[in-house]
């Protein structure tokens, strides 16, 4: 060992084992005793004991707390004991169920709000977390991928809720509500967060039917609307007096369009179609959540008018399948 030692080491380990000989490499040993008499490391089942002896609250309901924090609490028992401190023994643990539990209660209270009125008002998560941002985040993308998977739920409703409007999150929340059947947003004011990234992003998923969106409400200063008529989510307009350009259609009306041919063809099972399919307080929802913008396009009467020509379609269809019939048999 000591020859392959002289071969490899560095001069001033070598003349360090040449002092001591073999006596080093029994040292090593010694230690290596030393190291096992060690106290193991908490982990696994060893841990959940440790804290249970403890009288630790790890799991309330379906809320845990992490791993993390039970092992610190574990290991600063002892000493929080020695100094007469047992109040402090498991505080964390207890802090984070109920931190946990208030975010669980919150995200049911909207799902369930939704699944009554068929309106997710996320704003009720501002209302519990205003004073922790990241946390404001977590709850409400949490609460749209609930919703999102409701067939119930129409509008959604997350004005003032900037900390949805950076591209990242933004763009998250887009792809939450993909195959949704929400089809009025209202972003409210953003004081100018959302910029030519995320209307393109926005302009991109409504063309390609990816998400149900038909009107919306976004802050529309005059700086605004130049970005929002690049990204075609409005039409821009050659005067006051006259109408939005019939030669340029915006992004909400070539998805309308492709809708009303989608209807007709019978293809009603798209999620896409929910503004078609959606009953009237969908659309009085809607209104009272301050979807303004294409509210003039996509509307309950607006609905109600194709369903009624397709209904009358199908209805002159079978009027002339049973005039066939009739003739065939009068003359067969």
């Amino acid at each position: 060992m000591y020859e392959v030692a002289t071969a490899t080491l560095r001069p001033v380990i070598l003349a360090h084992l040449t002092a001591s000989r073999e006596r080093f490499f029994f040292g090593m040993l010694q230690r290596n005793v030393a190291y096992l008499g060690m106290p193991k490391s908490l982990g696994g089942k060893a841990l959940y004991n440790t804290a249970r002896d403890l009288g630790l609250v790890v799991r309330k309901e379906s809320v845990r707390v992490d791993v993390e924090t039970i092992k610190e609490e574990c290991n600063l028992a002892k000493a929080r004991m020695d100094m007469n401190m047992p109040g402090e023994v498991g505080r964390e643990c207890n802090s984070q169920l109920l931190h946990k539990l208030k975010i669980k209660e919150c995200i049911n209270r909207i799902v369930q709000m939704a699944q009554r009125t068929g309106v997710a008002d996320i704003t009720m998560a501002w209302r519990e977390f205003a004073s922790h941002p990241d946390t404001l985040t977590k709850v409400a993308l949490k609460a749209i991928s609930r919703v999102s998977v409701l067939k119930n739920v129409y509008v959604l409703d997350i004005h003032g809720l900037k900390c949805l409007y950076p591209y990242g999150v933004f763009k998250e929340m887009l792809h939450l509500l993909s195959n949704s059947a929400i089809f009025a947003v209202n972003m409210g004011e953003d004081n100018m967060i959302l910029d030519m990234p995320h209307f393109t992003l926005l302009a991109a998923k409504i063309e390609d039917g990816s998400i149900a969106v038909r009107r919306w409400f976004v802050e529309c200063t005059p700086q605004r609307r130049v970005t929002l008529t690049h990204c075609r989510l409005v039409s821009p307009q050659q005067c006051m007096q006259t109408k939005r350009s019939v030669t340029s259609p915006n992004i909400f009306t070539i998805a309308r369009r492709v809708d009303k041919a989608m209807w007709v063809e019978g293809r009603r099972h798209e999620s896409r179609l929910s503004w078609l399919s959606a009953p009237k307080s969908a659309y009085n929802a809607a209104r009272k959540h301050n979807t303004t913008m294409q509210n003039s396009t996509c509307k309950w009467s607006t609905a109600c008018a194709l369903r009624d020509a397709v209904k009358d379609r199908q209805g002159l269809c079978k009027l002339a399948t049973v005039a066939s019939l009739v003739n065939v048999v009068q003359h067969g």
